[in-house]
């Protein structure tokens, strides 16, 4: 079944991630079709390693954003639709001559003005 072959694959990767990183856990779902085709948990939920973690587990996201845009945009230059070196004029962001990829991969892209939340 080249389904399974894949999900285990991705598990194997994940854990292996996990251990590399130095995280206690983290949880890894696929959706396919509306559907989901993998939810687990990996490794702990605690840095003791004493709670397994739930497939269901919620983690704050911070600036994960950032790491996504930067992938996708990656994604788009590798197909050429887009090129890292492309300038970008909208007033979010401060230096437009360096582009939007090279901004975003070095976190710069955000709004200059951002007020911390209260």
């Amino acid at each position: 079944m080249p389904e399974q072959a894949g999900v285990d694959r991705l598990l194997a990767a994940a854990s292996t991630l996990v251990a590399q990183s130095g995280a206690s856990g983290a949880a890894v779902a696929v959706w396919r079709d509306g559907r989901p085709i993998l939810e687990a948990g990996i490794g702990t939920a605690d840095l003791a390693g004493t709670m397994p973690l739930d497939a269901h587990a919620r983690f704050p996201v911070y600036s994960a954003t950032r790491t996504l845009i930067a992938a996708r945009i990656l994604r788009l230059v590798e197909h050429g639709a887009v090129a890292l070196s492309v300038g970008v004029s909208h007033p979010l962001f401060a230096e437009p001559a360096y582009g939007l990829g090279r901004l975003i991969s070095r976190n710069r892209a955000g709004s200059p003005n951002a007020k911390p939340c209260a």
